[in-house]
């Protein structure tokens, strides 16, 4: 039976922060893929672990309690490798270090296939799902998702038990052309077209790809034109025959991927800008994130191309208003030493003011300490009020609203360029990141 297993990263990121996984193992027969939660700790080394002790025969789902449990407990010795490697490199490490010390777990859903004789043995738990399809590309999933995806799926925790139940099939190869295993993308665009024309359509170009380029070309065609949701996408599929075994025509290798990025990234901080003086050493600029610049920068750009810029008219000057200007201008360049004279005065006397200012300073530091919390509260108050102001003085509350996608790219943007254990749990999904914004346009124009 042959098998192709392809897999991508969400858009705008890389491979290396690609949360899914997928393994074949052709001896035992066995296919697994799994979907760590992007927001859980360490989601990553969790999916991996997964994949591969299932396609092994070291893990079957509700069968023995001790083989989760060993997982787990593998999963927290790579963890800790992963914190003494940052270490060894002289990363900054609290972060990841509360992470373990608050027992933070990661989460995966799953989904696994087994080949045993003339039918095969499908497990479930969450959105990723196992699809079998006939000849005529009409399909069934199935997954422990009932009705509509949302972003609370069933997963396997590691630390405590899995949230959901597992669900496991057994199905005859008689009548199936072929068996998939996808992620939630698929699933959930495949049970919103509901084999559908563009369902049929969507299985034919995707079981017809033959490389890893041409399946990103694909999958980015169906986030463009068929609304399928950005995020991690994995499909495997297996196209059934009368033989029992596997054999893999192609598929993803995705630490070489992760592998070429390390190094493309490695060449390009290292190389130093052509203005470099010989020797001297190049710091790439750190990211900045100015959520105010970002703000009124897309609101000008869409005033921009609203409104054609016009041109001012220029005011005619009568020759008196020439002659009075220059007799003006001559009168202020006259009175210039005797200004200069009192400019050095009026900084005698602010240098006396600031010597003052530090000595009472000074004197009343202590019974400040008292004041200090109102105060504080009584800035951020000020401020947020002053934050308030600006924004509703410069933009519309339309206008800012529609500033949420270039926020939220640059916010992307500043936390990719961040380390590893800097980035856990601080991205949020597209539509939560608009909710949370409109919160904030709500508060801000007292909606």
């Amino acid at each position: 039976m042959e098998v192709k297993a392809f897999i991508t990263h969400k858009l705008d990121e890389r491979y290396a922060d690609c949360a899914d996984s997928f393994a074949v193992n052709t001896d035992c027969k066995r296919i697994a893929v799994s979907d760590g939660v992007s927001q859980s700790f360490s989601p990553q080394d969790w999916a991996k672990l997964l994949v591969n002790a299932f396609s092994d025969k070291a893990y079957t789902p509700n069968e023995d309690d001790e083989q989760l449990a060993n997982l787990q407990h593998i999963w927290r010795k790579i963890v800790l490798q992963n914190l003494k490697k940052l270490e060894d490199a002289g990363e900054v490490t609290w972060m990841m270090e509360n992470c373990i010390e608050d027992k933070e777990s990661a989460g995966a859903t799953f989904c696994g296939v087994e080949l045993q004789g003339d039918q095969f043995c499908l497990w479930v738990l969450g959105d990723s799902a196992l699809v079998t399809v006939s000849d005529n590309l009409e399909y069934k999933l199935y997954s422990t998702q009932d009705g509509e995806f949302n972003n609370r799926p069933d997963f396997l925790d590691s630390y405590g038990a899995h949230v959901g139940v597992f669900r496991k099939y057994d199905i005859p190869k008689k009548n199936l052309a072929y068996i998939l295993l996808v992620t939630d993308p698929f699933s959930d665009l495949l049970h919103q077209c509901n084999n559908n024309q563009t369902a049929k359509e969507i299985l034919e170009r995707l079981l017809n790809v033959q490389s890893h380029d041409e399946f990103c070309v694909v999958v980015d065609d169906l986030r463009e034109n068929y609304s399928m949701h950005n995020d991690d996408s994995t499909f495997v599929s297996i196209k059934v025959d009368d033989s029992d075994d596997f054999q893999v025509l192609v598929s993803t290798d995705i630490e070489a991927l992760i592998k070429d990025e390390a190094q493309n990234q490695a060449g390009e901080v290292s190389s130093e800008p052509a203005n470099n003086q010989p020797g001297e050493e190049f710091e790439p600029e750190a990211k900045s994130f100015n959520v105010s610049a970002i703000i009124k920068g897309s609101a000008e750009k869409n005033k921009k191309q609203q409104v054609p810029p016009s041109t001012p008219e220029t005011p005619q000057i009568e020759d008196n208003e020439t002659v009075e200007t220059e007799f003006v201008q001559a009168e202020t360049e006259e009175a210039l030493p005797e200004t200069e004279h009192v400019q050095i005065e009026a900084e005698e006397t602010q240098n006396e003011t600031e010597v003052s200012l530090e000595e009472a300073e000074a004197d009343q530091e202590e019974g400040q300490s008292e004041e200090e919390p109102v105060q504080e509260k009584q800035e951020t108050v000020q401020g947020e009020q002053e934050l308030a102001g600006d924004f509703q003085e410069a933009l519309t509350y339309e206008e800012f609203l529609a500033s949420s996608k270039e926020v939220y790219d640059e916010m992307c943007d500043y936390i990719e360029s961040k380390p590893f254990y800097m980035r856990i749990g601080q991205k949020l999904a597209p539509n939560e990141f608009e909710e949370f914004w409109i919160a904030i346009a709500d508060k801000l124009y007292k909606k």
